[in-house]
């Protein structure tokens, strides 16, 4: 009968006793000398005998291929309830990074409702998906950001909201942060080291509309950084660097006065909408977000978490927080992730607005209900 060849398995070894795989079929002869080939030659009927077992190997593959791309699905920080429709309700815009298996990075952007409801859309704009910070102009219309390029600087330009439109505003080789757009939209106040060293700096827009540079359009206000305007635009509180203390000044960069003469660190600051409030991110026991006057009395302790921003209703503060968060990648050990959470300003009510258990948020802003 003639025999046909079912497999050839070639193994390290001196003699076939090293080759520990016990055969359906039995060997008929070894070729090879210092890499030994193993043949097995079978018989049509012993060919039948290996189907059965080959069908249960491909049947295993797929249910483990299932079950790893439902794995993947969760990690990815898939959402299993619908888009929200939020009406009547305000939004945020959260950059944020997925990680997978602790081993990389997925950056996207997301518009979240502030009731919790869930996520509304996605927004495909690479550069706001890498950008290091952002800002949305007083319309929601535009997008100021500053990103990294390949080549190690930042640029500093505006884009809008449907990602088309993009205008540079400037290239530097130090890192541009903490931007914040006026709020009559005609101005950007931003944190960077350009010609006078690192500290807080305000560029016009309008040498965007003059098609001037853009360079020639920037005013140093003084050392600091976590620069925030007033709702009203007269106002600028921010965080003296080697103090870490909060102090507000005048819009032009005058009248400069220490809120807290704080012996830990505050930053991270945000102006409720009448301006009467201040509330901002402490290293004081307890660590948190405490809210204060704006003239820097009676400051009060108001949740655990970080990154405070206000909603322009009043009503709530945004935070970050890895209050939720179990550190638990699969089986695996892992930073703890941050969520965004909305809080009332007396501390009734907390509300969790994102749910990726793999994501860390880089940044977000709020959004009006209109927008």
């Amino acid at each position: 009968m003639r025999r046909a060849a079912c497999y050839t398995q070639v193994y390290q070894g001196e003699s076939p006793a090293s080759f520990k795989y016990t055969p359906l079929c039995h060997p008929r002869h070894y070729d090879g000398e210092s890499d030994l080939a193993l043949r097995y030659d079978c018989t049509k009927e012993e060919q039948q005998m290996q189907l059965p077992r080959i069908r249960i190997r491909r049947y295993h593959l797929l249910v483990i291929t299932l079950v790893l791309a439902i794995v993947l699905m969760l990690l990815s920080g898939y959402d299993p309830r619908p888009r929200s429709a939020c009406t009547n309700s305000d939004k945020l815009v959260v950059r944020s990074a997925r990680q997978w298996l602790l081993i990389g990075t997925s950056p996207q952007v997301e518009v979240v409702c502030a009731d919790g409801s869930g996520v509304v859309a996605q927004i495909l704009i690479p550069e706001l998906a890498n950008a290091r910070s952002f800002d949305l102009s007083p319309d929601g219309h535009r997008i100021v950001l500053s990103y990294r390029t390949r080549f190690g600087t930042t640029i500093l330009s505006i884009v809008n909201s449907d990602g088309s439109g993009s205008q540079q505003i400037v290239e530097d080789e130090q890192l541009i942060d903490d931007l914040d757009w006026s709020p009559d939209g005609e101005k950007i106040l931003l944190t960077a080291a350009f010609n006078k060293g690192y500290g807080i700096y305000i560029i016009d827009l309008v040498c965007l509309e003059k098609d001037i540079d853009c360079a020639s359009s920037v005013t140093y206000l003084g050392h600091g950084f976590s620069p925030v305007w007033s709702s009203n635009g007269e106002k600028i509180a921010f965080t003296v660097s080697d103090s870490h203390s909060i102090y507000s000044m005048n819009a032009d960069g005058t009248n400069r006065i220490n809120l807290t003469h704080s012996e830990r660190p505050d930053w991270q600051l945000t102006w409720s909408p009448d301006d009467s409030q201040i509330a901002f991110f402490s290293l004081r026991d307890p660590v948190g977000i405490y809210i204060m006057n704006a003239d820097g009395t009676d400051p009060v302790f108001l949740t655990e978490g970080s990154e405070p921003k206000w909603s322009r209703d009043g009503e709530y503060i945004a935070f970050t927080s890895a209050r939720d968060s179990s550190g638990q990648n699969l089986w695996l050990e892992g930073p703890r992730v941050n969520s965004v959470y909305a809080i009332r300003v007396d501390g009734s009510e907390t509300i969790k607005l994102t749910f990726h258990e793999a994501e860390v948020i880089g940044s977000y802003v709020w959004l009006n209900s209109d927008n």
